[in-house]
């Protein structure tokens, strides 16, 4: 039997089953002379494997009145792997963007607390450091400094 001749039922047959109500559909288009366009998946007999096909058929009359469908079926199975593998990046990059902003939001405020302390008594110990230099009391020279950096850092 040439591919001419072989039966839309035997092709059906190959259809995944998640795709047949779609495949109905695009057959029930070519049937009422509607053109039609499909990705559906198969499972080959020969290896039990799965692949991808587009479909873009359109139906016509021969010139002996004969009813047909011309059109093109290709094998799309490596597109298909390469777009699920992006959505999957895409999905994996979501998440660590989301995680690295939850984290940064948990961070920002769980250093907020400590160095606004460390701030504070930055302050506070500068305040008693030029208290003591006004009374002329005496008071390392470096505690100035370090209070100074601890501030403006």
């Amino acid at each position: 039997m040439d591919s001419d001749d072989a039966d839309p039922s035997d092709w059906a047959e190959l259809v995944v089953d998640d795709d047949r109500v779609a495949f109905a559909a695009h057959e029930d288009m070519l049937r009422r002379g509607e053109r039609s366009r499909l990705e559906y998946r198969i499972v080959r007999p020969d290896t039990n494997e799965v692949r991808w096909l587009r479909e873009s058929a359109t139906p016509h009359l021969s010139p002996n009145g004969r009813e047909g469908v011309g059109g093109l079926v290709s094998d799309v199975s490596e597109r298909k792997r390469a777009e699920a593998s992006l959505l999957q990046a895409k999905q994996a990059a979501e998440q660590a963007s989301q995680a690295k902003t939850s984290f940064m939001a948990t961070m920002s405020h769980e250093i907020r607390s400590p160095l606004g302390a460390i701030r504070g008594f930055a302050e506070l110990l500068a305040k008693e450091v030029a208290e003591l230099q006004e009374r002329e009391e005496d008071a390392p020279e470096e505690l100035a400094e370090f209070a100074g950096i601890i501030s403006q850092n």
